[in-house]
């Protein structure tokens, strides 16, 4: 016989034990990865929430919401309307009613404009009827409810009170009293 060390004894591959299988919609099926994303999906969701979610400034401007009223305002006092067009979900909308239409100063260049807010959302006809396609639209009409300018998306307080001007100046209208 043959001696035993005489050949290499060729050990097996150790075979792992087995492990019991977790179903597919396991998260920690994948060592518990899911839930920290998910954890982090959400808590940087509520983050967004809470920031967006910032008390609502008083505006300093009056707005009507009866555009039809609105307009008869405007023919009866000979004076230009500005259309304030928004929507509740509207980022821009809510950051010209805090940064913009809560300034005296906005307020002041607006004194003789009949001003009238329209929600979108709510009067869809309106909306047609202007032909308004994104939030915030500002429309500027002339005492006869024509349209002399429009002002599309959200500008600073200075450039909009300047285009207030401009146009009130071209209407022939005095835009603000003397400061």
């Amino acid at each position: 016989m043959s001696d035993p060390n005489q050949y290499p004894s060729r050990e097996l591959p150790k075979q792992q034990e087995p492990q019991p299988e977790q179903p597919a919609c396991c998260p920690m099926a994948r060592g518990g990865r899911s839930w920290m994303l998910w954890g982090l999906l959400i808590a940087l969701f509520g983050v967004y929430l809470i920031s967006n979610r910032q008390a609502s400034v008083a505006s300093a401007v009056p707005w009507q919401e009866d555009l039809t009223a609105a307009l008869g305002t405007a023919k009866e006092k000979h004076q230009p309307l500005l259309i304030k067009f928004h929507a509740p979900w509207c980022g821009y909308c809510k950051q010209m009613d805090r940064e913009v239409f809560s300034r005296q100063d906005v307020a002041q260049a607006l004194s003789n404009w009949v001003t009238v807010s329209i929600d979108g959302d709510r009067q869809p006809e309106v909306v047609d009827r202007y032909k308004i396609e994104s939030y915030p639209t500002f429309v500027l009409l002339d005492s006869d409810g024509q349209e002399a300018f429009r002002i599309n998306g959200a500008v600073s307080a200075d450039e909009f009170i300047r285009q207030v001007q401009v146009v009130a100046k071209a209407l022939g209208a005095q835009a603000t009293r003397s400061m």
